[in-house]
C-alpha cells in the first residue's frame, strides 16, 4: 500500500459513511499489507478511544530519511509488526510526530529501530508496550535519533484509571518485569513520563500493575520540568543526564483497594542529577524518591503535599543517624538531597516556621497530635505526639539566626497549663463586650 500525494501529504482518515468520528467504538481495523510513505503521511484517528487503540498496522512501514509519519486525532494507532529483522533497504528511516493520541508499539522494536526521531506533542503519546506472555525488555529508535516529549499524554478517554498518561508511556503490564528506553529523551517542554500499564480486573476496570519499572539508560535533559506517574518505578541511570525544571512524582493511582495491590509511584535516580537551583515536589501517600547514589544531590526547595520542608540534608530512615539534618520514609537509598533553598533550617520544634519556639507552635503541636503530617523543624517525624513535644519543650524560647534576639531560657509551663491558656483565650475571644449589670 503505497502513499504519495503530489501536494506533499498524503491522507489516512478512518470514516463511517464519510463523517469522521462516527465509526463504531468496538472495532479494531488491522492493516495487514506493508505500507509504503513516499513523503508525508498523515494518520488522522478519531473513532477508536480505547486502550488497545483502533487501527492495527501489522506489517512494517518503508520510507526514507525524508518521510513523515503524522499522527491526528484522539484515538490510537498500534505498530504490531513482529518481525525480528529488516531486509535491506526496509524500515521507516523518516520522523515520526505525535500531535494527538496515541501511537503505541508491542511485542518487537523493529518498527521503531530504523526512526531517526519522534516528536511527541501535548495531548500525544508514545506507549511502549508488551503483552502477558510476550516480554519486551528493550525499546529503540535508530542510532542518534531523540525522542522529544511534551506535555501531560492523552486522556481521551477519560481520566485514570480509564486510560494512560504520560508524554511517553511504558506500559509493563506483568509484576517484576523491566523495559529499557535506549535512546536519549528531551523534555522540549514541562512533561509527564509514565510507568502505568493498565488490566482489566474482574469488574473490567483498568488498574495498574504495581511492581514494574522502565528504564531510561540514556541522556535525559531539557530546560523544563519532569513528573513522574504510576504504580512502577521510572529509573534515570545516565549521568549525563539533567533537567533545569522542577521534578513532581504524583500519587500512585492504584491503592489497596485495587485487585492488584497497592502501587507506590517511584522515581529512582543512579546519579545525583536534578537541578540545583529547582525544587523537588513529592506526595505523602505512595511516593517515593529513589537515591541509589553515593553522596548529595543540591536542590532548592523540597515539598511534601505541597508544604516546604526545611533546608539541610534529607535522607532515608536511618540517616539521621549518619549525620543528616532530616529522613523522611519517602527517600530510600543511599543518596542525600542537600535542600539549600528552602524555609531556614532555624530551630527544631519551630512548628509554624516563624523562626523561634513560643507558644504559637504548642498550638500546631497539639492540632497535630495523633496525625502522621510533617510539621517544620521536626526531626523526629512519625506520628505526632510526645517525642514532639518534647522537642518544643527543650527548646522553648530559643529562635533562628535573624529571626530576632533569642529568648534565652525561658520557663516551659506544663501541658496543663497551656490547655488553660488556650481554653482562657478562646473563651474570651467569643464573648461581646457590654455594661455589666447587678
Amino acid at each position: 500500500l503505497i502513499f504519495e500525494d503530489p501536494s506533499g501529504t498524503a491522507k489516512y482518515i478512518e470514516t463511517a459513511n464519510g463523517t469522521v468520528g462516527n465509526a463504531p467504538q468496538n472495532i479494531q481495523n488491522s492493516i495487514q499489507v506493508p505500507i509504503k510513505v513516499k513523503n508525508t503521511l498523515e494518520i488522522t484517528q478519531d473513532n477508536y478511544q480505547n486502550l488497545n487503540t483502533g487501527t492495527i498496522f501489522t506489517n512494517r512501514f518503508d520510507g526514507d530519511v525524508n518521510s513523515t509519519i503524522i499522527k491526528k486525532g484522539v484515538g490510537g494507532i498500534q505498530f504490531n509488526l513482529n518481525s525480528d529483522s529488516l531486509g535491506a533497504g526496509q524500515g521507516f528511516f523518516g520522523q515520526i510526530l505525535i500531535q494527538e493520541g496515541a501511537i503505541r508499539t508491542i511485542n518487537k522494536t523493529t518498527f521503531l529501530s530504523t526512526v531517526s526521531g519522534i516528536t511527541v506533542s501535548s495531548g500525544g503519546q508514545l506507549q511502549l508496550a508488551e503483552n502477558s506472555g510476550t516480554a519486551v525488555s528493550d525499546y529503540n529508535l535508530a542510532d542518534g535519533a531523540v525522542l522529544k516529549l511534551n506535555g501531560d499524554g492523552t486522556n481521551a478517554i477519560g481520566p485514570p484509571p480509564l486510560a494512560p498518561v504520560g508524554a511517553l508511556n511504558f506500559g509493563v503490564i506483568v509484576t517484576g518485569r523491566t523495559m529499557t528506553f535506549h535512546n536519549p529523551v528531551e523534555l522540549d517542554s514541562d512533561s509527564t513520563i509514565g510507568v502505568e500499564a493498565y488490566v482489566p480486573d474482574a469488574n473490567t476496570i483498568q488498574r495498574g500493575v504495581p511492581g514494574t519499572e522502565g528504564v531510561l539508560d540514556n541522556v535525559v535533559s531539557g530546560a523544563h520540568s519532569l513528573t513522574k506517574y504510576g504504580d512502577g518505578k521510572l529509573t534515570i541511570t545516565n549521568p549525563l543526564s539533567g533537567w533545569d525544571g522542577d521534578t513532581h512524582i504524583l500519587t500512585a493511582p492504584t491503592d489497596s483497594s485495587s485487585p492488584t495491590g497497592a502501587g507506590l509511584s517511584v522515581l529512582s535516580l543512579s546519579n545525583p542529577i536534578l537541578a540545583d537551583a529547582r525544587d523537588v515536589y513529592l506526595s505523602a501517600t505512595r511516593t517515593g524518591l529513589d537515591l541509589n547514589f553515593t553522596g548529595t544531590d543540591t536542590i532548592h526547595s523540597f515539598f511534601i503535599d505541597s508544604v516546604e520542608q526545611a533546608s539541610g540534608t534529607w535522607g532515608a530512615i536511618g540517616a539521621v543517624a549518619l549525620g543528616a539534618d532530616h529522613e523522611t520514609s519517602l527517600i530510600t537509598g543511599t543518596g542525600w538531597l542537600d535542600v539549600t533553598g528552602s524555609v531556614s533550617s532555624g530551630v527544631d520544634g519551630d512548628y509554624n516556621d516563624d523562626g523561634k519556639v513560643d507558644a504559637a507552635d504548642y498550638v500546631i503541636w497539639r492540632k497535630n497530635v495523633g496525625t502522621s503530617n510533617m510539621l517544620p523543624h521536626d526531626p523526629t517525624g512519625g506520628t505526632i505526639g510526645s517525642a514532639q513535644y518534647d522537642t518544643w519543650r527543650a527548646n522553648f524560647g530559643g529562635s533562628a539566626p535573624g529571626s530576632g534576639a533569642a529568648l534565652g531560657a525561658a520557663a516551659v509551663p506544663e501541658p496543663a497549663t497551656w490547655l488553660l491558656v488556650l481554653f482562657t483565650i478562646s473563651l474570651f475571644s467569643g464573648c461581646k463586650l457590654g455594661r455589666m449589670r447587678t
